[in-house]
């Protein structure tokens, strides 16, 4: 492994654990993020990936209602799609930082880590499209029926559904912010210029 002169063994181990921690974070990305929920009772769970493709697992109780349309799109999310795009783009930064050194390459990498930290703090706090795609497909399906018990069964789970955010997506946003943290680390580890001419 080529290292940078300047670098010491610290810098290294943080450059290590930065990448690792990106790494993590993009293989949460394909476990459950979010639980689509009516009156406690999970209707439809939903990983990272699948917020972007607009698919989801659904559970027995709503699986019925999405039988005929598997395949239909229940709303995707932009911002989730850039954010897996910066952690990869991140990670190859990172990766070629460790190995050649490159500290502008290193910071590249963390800010990209950061990039997609927000962009999945954005989407939480905008809300996952599943929620309204679903209470609308709900009210939909309901409302093309004959009035009677199940249509206003339909109306009143429409009403009730929340998400639940799951250990996934906090482990997600987690291993994101590490790099930043560290990146700070480094800037306070790397020795400073004037010192290194004295050596």
């Amino acid at each position: 492994m080529k290292k940078n002169p300047e670098d010491d063994g610290h810098v290294a181990i943080l450059r290590t654990i930065k990448l690792t921690s990106a790494i993590a974070a993009l293989v949460l990305f394909f476990m459950p993020w979010i639980d689509i929920q009516c009156s406690g009772k999970s209707l439809a769970t939903q990983a990272g990936i699948q917020t972007i493709t607009g698919m989801a697992t659904p559970s027995s109780e709503i699986e019925g209602i999405m039988k005929n349309d598997r395949r239909e799109s229940l709303g995707s999310s932009a911002l989730v799609a850039t954010a897996l795009l910066a952690t990869g783009l991140g990670i190859a930064c990172l990766l070629m930082a460790l190995f050649n050194g490159n500290s502008k390459l290193d910071a590249l990498g963390s800010i990209l880590c950061v990039l997609a930290l927000m962009c999945l703090l954005t989407q939480l706090f905008q809300g996952f499209p599943i929620k309204q795609q679903l209470i609308a497909k709900i009210s939909m399906d309901q409302a093309s029926n004959p009035m009677g018990m199940s249509d206003s069964l339909g109306f009143m789970m429409a009403a009730n559904i929340q998400t639940v955010i799951l250990p996934g997506f906090i482990a997600t946003c987690s291993l994101l912010g590490i790099p930043s943290l560290l990146m700070v680390s480094i800037l306070f580890i790397r020795p400073e210029p004037q010192k290194l001419k004295e050596r």
